[in-house]
């Protein structure tokens, strides 16, 4: 590394060069490898970043009193709002240190001293400091923004953080690295007892997000199922080397082809509810056929994760000969819980058809996780790999 002295720095009279690049050139690649499949190499162009940086400070008011915790991994798409929508409202980026992750006594009492104001993380992090972290010790008065995304938020953990960071306002961020968050969901103050699952919610400013069902056309409807386009400059260029992927997944507005549109097709099934907000219903890849039966690997989850004994729930589909699949459940539990098999398979008997009950439920003291603090479903599926 070379180092140059500060005062030769200061006695440069000639401007940098500018660099031979245009908003559409690419930025930086990020790899995905999404829930099946090998990596995915997305380009995302200046364009793309900019577009989603310039929106989210203005929206979420990122300013210089504001210490933002970074605690994404640089390869993932989280880091970005983290580090330059910092940059860009003048603020503080905390980096969390990795091994902290692991002990949430100590990743809570670093959000304290550290007195961080705007934390974005994805959900498991957060429901590890709600079941793990001592929050009552805590007061966290300068907390003010609390981003959850990537996986499921148990209602029972997300009641606990709002209990113990009164200060702070909650919202469910859906996105994807291809399109970069498009929508929000802002926590109500009181959740009712009997919530189950929150919204992925309403579009960000500068975003056209909507649904397509199976008949292909709009979802305008409350209850109507379809899957989640999005058209927006923060639509990535495409995968890396990779043109019949990129043509199968960013493909011309549906709602109108001849408009040369081009919209991101995120493989993720929603609905409406009532209030307009999308709610989240499953992956294209996570639906599987068992028993002639298409069941949702999702809505089991969900259902686990109401227990509160259960820590996590991850829920994966074996390939079977005779039924299609077998659907298999791995539960991790709460300090101090003691879980019976006999007492989950009845949690899902009370709130599911019968064919969408799993076979086996396997209890363990933690799930496995990846490099960006997601369940491993992957490292599940190759325990029943022959």
């Amino acid at each position: 590394v070379e180092l140059i002295p500060w005062q030769y720095l200061e006695r440069q009279t000639l401007p940098p060069a500018s660099p031979q690049v245009c908003g559409a050139s690419p930025a930086y690649i990020l790899h995905t490898s999404g829930s099946t499949g090998s990596p995915k190499g997305v380009v995302i162009s200046h364009l793309n970043a900019l577009t989603f940086i310039d929106m989210a400070t203005e929206f979420f008011a990122i300013g210089a009193g504001d210490r933002l915790a970074n605690h994404a991994p640089l390869h993932f798409d989280l880091s970005i709002f983290d580090i330059f929508c910092a940059i860009k409202g003048g603020a503080t980026v905390v980096l969390v240190p990795e091994a902290l992750s692991a002990f949430p006594v100590r990743l809570a009492e670093f959000m304290d001293r550290e007195e961080i104001t705007v934390w974005n993380s994805v959900a498991s992090v957060l429901t590890k400091l709600a079941d793990q972290g001592a929050l009552e010790r805590l007061t966290l008065p300068r907390l003010r923004l609390v981003h959850f995304s990537g996986d499921l938020m148990p209602v029972k953990y997300l009641k606990v953080l709002k209990r113990f960071m009164p200060a702070a306002a909650f919202y469910n961020i859906y996105g994807q690295t291809e399109a970069n968050s498009s929508l929000f969901f802002r926590v109500p103050e009181h959740l009712p007892q009997e919530a189950w699952k929150i919204p992925i919610g309403t579009p960000f400013p500068n975003f056209e997000v909507f649904a397509i069902d199976e008949e292909g056309e709009v979802v305008t409807e409350p209850g109507r199922e379809g899957e989640l386009h999005v058209l927006s400059t923060t639509v990535a260029l495409g995968y890396w080397n990779d043109p019949v992927r990129t043509a199968a997944q960013f493909s011309p507005d549906p709602r109108n082809p001849a408009s040369h549109a081009r919209v991101y097709r995120t493989g993720d099934l929603v609905r409406l509810d009532g209030d307009g907000n999308f709610v989240f219903t499953g992956r294209k890849d996570h639906m599987v056929k068992s028993k002639g039966f298409r069941v949702e690997l999702d809505e089991i989850e969900v259902v686990l994760n109401s227990h509160p004994g259960i820590r996590q729930a991850a829920v994966i589909a074996i390939p079977d000969e005779l039924t299609g699949s077998r659907i298999v459940a791995y539960v991790s539990h709460a300090e101090g819980a003691v879980l019976e098999a006999a007492e989950l398979i009845g949690l899902c008997g009370a709130h599911l058809p019968k064919y969408m009950i799993p076979e086996r439920i396997i209890c363990r003291p933690a799930l496995p996780v990846t490099s960006n603090s997601k369940i491993d479903r992957k490292a599940l599926e190759r325990e029943f790999t022959p």
